[in-house]
């Protein structure tokens, strides 16, 4: 009975294993970005639904003050209501704050004994610094 002294034993790293150890590097690494982009797009959808829900909620409160204005005696009516106005010529301005940083401003007149929307436009108030 003869032995050979000189057996190698296979460590089974060949070409097919490392392409193996390859194949799921990369496929880890698409899960991480796949995962990344997935939580990108729920912070960002979550962000949007916030900012159209206060939009709505914040024109809603103004289409009800308007709703509930006369078009006799305007500016008592608003200051009984204790509504902050600004009055420029014969338009009105009711502005409301949004939780953003922004406003939404709704805009009116009277004509020939009715109250007018000319415009609900949201604007950008900046920060305390004036930016």
């Amino acid at each position: 009975m003869r032995t050979n002294k000189n057996h190698i034993l296979p460590l089974g790293l060949g070409i097919p294993t490392l392409f193996a150890l390859f194949v799921i590097l990369v496929m880890l690494m698409l899960a991480i970005l796949t995962y990344v982009r997935a939580n990108s797009y729920y912070v960002s959808t979550i962000r949007q639904m916030e900012f159209t829900t206060d939009y709505y909620e914040t024109k809603a409160n103004l289409m009800d003050i308007y709703r509930q204005l006369e078009p006799n005696h305007l500016d008592e009516q608003l200051k009984k209501m204790k509504i902050d106005y600004t009055k420029k010529e014969n338009l009105y301005i009711i502005e409301e704050d949004m939780n953003n940083g922004t406003a939404l401003q709704l805009l009116f007149h009277k004509q020939n004994d009715e109250i007018v929307i000319q415009t609900c436009q949201m604007i950008d108030k900046g920060d305390e610094n004036g930016n």
